[in-house]
């Protein structure tokens, strides 16, 4: 059976992991901590990137390259096929990876959530909120992306699971999209959110909060 290395809530090992359910792969969780200096973690990942994957062919990291390998290998399904939809869908991972992390996990969830557990204090309030203050350029940005339940063609493809994984940490903060001002991109997000792929990716989360929660 293959093998997901990650820590959980991050997004990128949710991407993996959405997919790998969504495809019916079947495989087996190990936790590890970006940058981890875990010896045989290093072999799997040089740069200390999480994901990781291993099956009886490969050993590699990073999200998008192991998505691209598992296309190849079990077969095209969650990349669009025609030049034009392709290209879209791939910008919108891009996207997600880039812009979507920077402020919903470095800049908010990283902070409010994870940081207070490492260092023992308290969230960094105007650190936070200077990334809070940048989420309305985004959210127009993806809500003006939007015309249906997905966000290319009419199948689910990596746009969606790459662009809705960072709203779950998102939510986790307690700064969904509002849909008063966002109307078209919360209901996206929410009805992707309840792909049993997502559902069963928060249920494994769901211990790992409580443990970082204290409850």
């Amino acid at each position: 059976m293959s093998k997901l290395v990650g820590a959980a809530l991050s997004p990128f090992v949710r991407k993996v992991r959405v997919y790998l359910d969504e495809r019916n792969i079947g495989f087996e969780s190990e936790h590890m901590v970006p940058g981890s200096d875990d010896p045989e973690y290093r072999k799997i990942s040089p740069l200390g990137k999480i994901p990781a994957y291993q099956d009886d062919q490969v050993s590699i990291s990073d999200s998008s390259v192991i998505i691209a390998y598992l296309e190849r290998r079990h077969g095209a399904a969650l990349y669009p096929q025609g030049a034009v939809e392709l290209a879209r869908a791939l910008w919108l991972e891009e996207y997600a990876d880039s812009a979507q992390f920077e402020v919903f996990i470095v800049g908010i969830f990283f902070p409010q959530i994870v940081a207070p557990v490492m260092s023992g204090s308290g969230p960094d309030l105007a650190a936070i909120q200077a990334s809070v203050d940048r989420l309305p350029e985004l959210f127009d940005y993806l809500e003006s992306q939007v015309s249906g339940e997905f966000l290319v063609g009419d199948s689910l493809t990596i746009a969606d699971i790459s662009v809705v994984s960072p709203f779950v940490n998102l939510e986790y903060c307690g700064y969904p999209p509002n849909p008063a001002q966002w109307p078209r991109l919360a209901n996206y997000v929410a009805g992707i959110m309840r792909r049993p792929s997502f559902r069963n990716a928060l249920d494994a989360e769901a211990a790992m909060l409580r443990k970082m929660s204290g409850r």
